[in-house]
């Protein structure tokens, strides 16, 4: 039996840069990992192709569970796959914005591949969660990351200091398709000025975590027809002494960002005693988590010369100083229109005298940078 814990996201900044054909939205967004967390209890039962999920919420264990359709896509990638039986702990507040059912997903693929002997590599995993859902890539990683687009491709952002939260997940969930809708009748066809995840991502790597408050940002927050509520528990918790608090997600939970631990857990039990004027389903501590092991899979954000954000990332790179030169190591440009195209290379690995299998990075021009470079690992 494998135990994995399937961590809770909040996206400290949210913006929707545009709608595709096929009627998704193009997001640029942040995912940050909290200590809360659901629990996956996965084994392998004799026979194949059959799955079978118990939960602590009886009300998730049919079908439309996300966890049944990660199974599914597991089977038609690939063949034989064991018959296995889950047991679920829900911890993660349900209709929050906090990415529970997608974390679960990421947490079922690590399981399924362990049980298996499946050796995926990170572009793998991410084709593979990117089928279940859009946040389940994200989910994957056990750091802050930043998405754009379809978010299949999150790169990995340098954290600083441990943040220190208050959450408060009110009695009413929102719904995210209405809240999709409510969006493109407000904005879809206006000229408004997008906002840039440039500053988020540099505040996230800075010590102080005022910075981070100040670029808060979350593009439903406009949107969403509760706006009076969520604006009530905003300031309910600066009330106790947030530096900043913001809607995550779709809605409907509300994070509050404390500037130490002892500030934040004396604002909980202040909160705790006021009578809000709201009716809560939760409120809750948590505190934002970080795998701060260094292995061998590398993330790129690059800032191109017209100011768009790209990611790329790529695999065994042992000369990773090649990156910071705007570039990588044998990579081959190719001239295209509006930049930001996939580009394909190799790396020569000197330590075991051999070619490594190609990578892919986003194509860069010579006046484009990269803001980040960083490690890590699903």
């Amino acid at each position: 039996m494998i135990h994995l814990r399937a961590y809770a996201k909040i996206n400290p900044f949210l913006e929707i840069t545009g709608k595709r054909d096929d009627g998704y939205h193009e997001l640029s967004l942040i995912f940050r990992p909290i200590s809360i967390y659901d629990e996956l209890f996965v084994e392998k039962v004799p026979g194949f192709g059959k799955l079978s999920l118990s939960c602590s919420d009886e009300t998730l264990e049919g079908k439309d569970n996300i966890i049944f359709k990660a199974y599914e896509v597991m089977k038609e990638r690939f063949r034989r796959i064991p018959s296995l039986r889950v047991r679920l702990i829900k911890n993660i507040p349900q209709g929050a914005g906090m990415g529970g059912g997608s974390s679960d997903a990421a947490a079922f693929l690590k399981a399924v591949c362990r049980l298996t002997g499946l050796d995926l590599s990170p572009e793998e995993m991410f084709d593979i969660g990117a089928l279940i859902g859009a946040d389940v890539p994200a989910c994957m990683l056990k750091t802050p990351s930043y998405s754009q687009g379809a978010g299949d491709e999150p790169a990995a952002i340098l954290a600083g200091e441990k943040r220190y939260y208050i959450g408060i997940k009110p009695a009413v969930s929102f719904n995210t398709a209405k809240m999709y809708g409510e969006y493109d009748r407000k904005y879809l066809y206006s000229k408004r000025r997008l906002k840039s995840a440039k500053s988020m991502i540099s505040a996230i790597n800075c010590a102080d975590p005022s910075k981070e408050a100040k670029c808060f940002y979350n593009i439903f927050e406009k949107t969403v027809p509760e706006r009076k509520l969520i604006a009530d528990i905003k300031k309910q918790l600066v009330s106790v002494g947030a530096i900043g608090a913001l809607m995550t997600g779709s809605g409907s939970a509300v994070m509050g960002i404390f500037a130490d631990k002892a500030g934040r857990n004396r604002a909980f039990k202040a909160l705790c005693k006021k009578e809000l004027p709201f009716e809560t389903e939760k409120i809750f501590t948590c505190e934002s988590v970080c795998d701060k092991k260094q292995k061998d899979y590398f993330v790129y954000i690059f800032e191109c010369a017209d100011k768009t954000l790209y990611t790329g990332y790529t695999t065994n790179l042992h000369k990773r100083e090649a990156a910071h030169n705007g570039g990588i190591s044998g990579a081959k440009y190719t001239k295209s229109r509006g930049g930001g195209r996939i580009v394909y290379s190799e790396c020569y690995d000197t330590k075991n005298d051999a070619l490594r299998r190609e990578y892919k990075i986003k194509q860069m021009s010579r006046k484009d940078k990269i803001l980040l470079v960083n490690e890590n690992i699903m």
